[in-house]
């Protein structure tokens, strides 16, 4: 961000993102015409009907780039720090022998997660603990959600009535059904007992010799 102070960067940076602006509006006007009644090409309307130029969304940005540069500081630096703790590392390693886990003859498609899938879960992640540096982004993260949906409610409701206007019933069932299983998925995650130190002493390692940075769950 601090990039576009320069003029010249900033007047190549400007007539690119023109070009592109157009062709997203393009592409976004011929898919919602295309799809109807579904809640994507809702949102696209919307998107469309308060960006109609360029210069909208230019605006929008100079009112609102101070939230804007902290946002996006604050996702560099999680994503720097998920990094810095090989936390890419002891996610993958837990997900897999997680996933497999959980399944059985009763939960066959995690994508149902509601009803078997998150009873398994549970259980699996209170034997088991999750890596302390995966809880802290995660916890974060829905602490930031439960702030932005607390200062900017009326927003998002009226938002929210606005976008399902028009779709169909099919649809709102699906959005219903995948909000559904989100909550799933955050009340097992909630519901877990024990911490984050359970996933070192499952796999036999002493917490003394881990960095910090790896269990402490402050």
């Amino acid at each position: 961000l601090e990039c576009y102070e320069d003029p010249v960067f900033a007047a190549e940076i400007t007539v690119s993102a023109k070009a592109a602006f157009a062709y997203a509006a393009e592409s976004g006007e011929a898919y919602s015409s295309e799809n109807k009644g579904v809640i994507a090409s809702s949102l696209t309307n919307m998107v469309l009907s308060r960006f109609a130029s360029f210069d909208d969304a230019l605006t929008a940005y100079n009112e609102n780039s101070d939230a804007l540069s902290e946002a996006y500081q604050a996702i560099i630096d999680t994503a720097s720090e998920f990094c810095d703790q090989q936390c890419v590392e002891q996610t993958a390693d837990y997900l897999s022998p997680f996933l497999s886990a959980i399944q059985d003859k009763k939960c066959s498609n995690v994508n149902k997660f509601c009803g078997r899938c998150q009873h398994n879960a549970q259980s699996y992640v209170n034997d088991n603990g999750l890596p302390c540096c995966l809880t802290n982004v995660i916890d974060s993260a829905m602490e930031n959600i439960d702030d932005f949906k607390a200062t900017y409610a009326d927003q998002i409701q009226a938002y929210t009535d606005e976008a399902f206007a028009g779709v169909t019933k099919s649809e709102k069932k699906k959005a219903e059904k995948a909000y559904k299983e989100l909550l799933c998925l955050r009340e097992m995650y909630t519901g877990r007992v024990g911490d984050c130190s359970d996933y070192f002493f499952h796999r036999g390692l002493d917490l003394q010799d881990n960095d910090d940075q790896y269990w402490d769950c402050a």
